[in-house]
Order: structure tokens, then C-alpha cells, then sequence
């Protein structure tokens, strides 16, 4: 057996050699129980490299596992950065107009004080 599957797999290691093992005392005392229990023991042990690789194939790359985390964090921040953009814009354009309001009006204001100073800058100088 590898050192590799016993890093990843501790417990169905453990479990291999307990199969591997029951019966010790019973392989020992004759050659074909030997024979059959090492025989045994190599079964299982393809077994496990068997089921170590076809794990190891369905598990996706690390590597593209984490570039597509980092995909998914870069739409998710363009899309906030855009809401955020979005809600800038309407508050400028809702600014923009109050502004307007309150500068028409305040503008018309002066204008309207101007005029009435002129007339009686006028008057007086008539008079």
C-alpha cells in the first residue's frame, strides 16, 4: 500500500488493514491461508487505489476551482459597483432638478429686487 492514501484516507485505511488482519492467527498456520490472506489483502488493496483515483477524477482542480471563485467574486462586485453607480445617478439627476427649482426661484428673486432698486434709483434721480 502507498503512504499517498493514508494522508487522505486515514479511515479507509484503517479499515483495509482490520480486514487485512482478522483473521492473523488463522493465515498463519498453513502456506495456502498465506497464500489466499496476502491474495486477499492485494484485492483490497486495488480496491482502494481503484476508489482513490475515481475520487480523485470527479473532484474538480483546486486551481480552476479557485478561478472560478474568483470569477464569481468579480461579477459580484461589478454588479454592486454598478447599483451603486445607478443610485449615484438618480440622486444627481433628483439634485440637479431640486436645484433648479431653488435656483429658478431664487434667481428670479434678484432679479425681480434689481428691477425694483433700478425704479427707484429712477425715481429719485427724477425727482
Amino acid at each position: 500500500m502507498t503512504a499517498g492514501p493514508s494522508l487522505f484516507y486515514p479511515s479507509l485505511q484503517t479499515t483495509v488493514c482490520k480486514q487485512m488482519f482478522v483473521n492473523r492467527e488463522q493465515a498463519t498456520e498453513t502456506k495456502g491461508a498465506q497464500v489466499l490472506d496476502v491474495e486477499r489483502g492485494e484485492a483490497i488493496e486495488k480496491e482502494l487505489e481503484a476508489f482513490i483515483e475515481k475520487r480523485a477524477r470527479k473532484e474538480p482542480n483546486l486551481d480552476a476551482r479557485e478561478e472560478l471563485w474568483k470569477a464569481s467574486v468579480r461579477r459580484y462586485n461589478a454588479a454592486r459597483e454598478a447599483e451603486r453607480r445607478a443610485a449615484w445617478a438618480t440622486y444627481h439627476v433628483g439634485q440637479a432638478s431640486r436645484l433648479r427649482r431653488v435656483m429658478t426661484n431664487l434667481v428670479e428673486f434678484h432679479e425681480a429686487k434689481a428691477r425694483q432698486l433700478s425704479s427707484e434709483n429712477e425715481e429719485r434721480e427724477s425727482a
